[in-house]
């Protein structure tokens, strides 16, 4: 939650004008689920990043809700920071598909202080396809999209965190079943490692 500096706590914004970007978004979504489980009633609203800018400054809007991988490039873009900070969200709604999770400083260097992280609230993404014949090209390409996607999530040399943070490639989604060619590369890399440890 991005919102004017003066705003301290998320029950603060009850009454106020909140953007949320397109209506039915996620963020519209999430927005809606999360105050309204806490019983908070913003005035919602729903402009483009340019809009949204300009609400703030005129203030007409009080905060806004963005839903997007941190760290989320409207931040980061956002020439506002002196004007506006990260919003704590301490409890996601009990039930939800949302779970907590925390904002760092060192992806918001502009809205967090150093060494300081602010609470939030996260949701998964799934990455679907429907599985096409064995022996199409659309099968082919989708193998190829995925040896060359799983090999990009790997944790680069020293840096200690991956591309997508949270991002669990072996992570089981109830009810759906795993592409064949992602099996095969998570196979694969579990053997590689167990061979490494073996000659260790």
């Amino acid at each position: 939650v991005l919102a004017n500096r003066d705003i301290s706590e998320l029950r603060q914004l009850d009454g106020l004008t909140v953007n949320t970007g397109r209506a039915g978004s996620g963020a519209d979504l999430a927005a809606r689920a999360v105050f309204g489980a806490l019983g908070i009633e913003p005035v919602y609203a729903h402009h483009d990043d340019a809009a949204l800018q300009q609400g703030f400054r005129s203030g007409a809007i009080s905060a806004a809700i963005v839903l997007a991988a941190r760290p989320a490039h409207l931040t980061m873009a956002f020439d506002l920071q002196e004007r506006v900070h990260l919003l704590a969200v301490p409890d996601a709604p009990a039930g939800s598909a949302y779970r907590p999770a925390s904002l760092e400083a060192r992806d918001y260097p502009g809205l967090i202080a150093p060494g300081a992280e602010v609470p939030t609230i996260a949701v998964a993404n799934v990455l679907a396809v429907s599985e096409p014949s064995r022996a199409s090209e659309r099968y082919r390409r989708l193998r190829r999209f995925t040896n060359e996607f799983f090999a990009r999530t790997r944790q680069p040399e020293g840096t200690g965190r991956l591309p997508w943070p949270g991002f669990d490639p072996t992570a089981d989604v109830p009810g759906w079943r795993r592409f064949g060619p992602a099996e095969i590369w998570l196979e694969l890399r579990a053997s590689r490692r167990m061979a490494v440890a073996a000659t260790d």
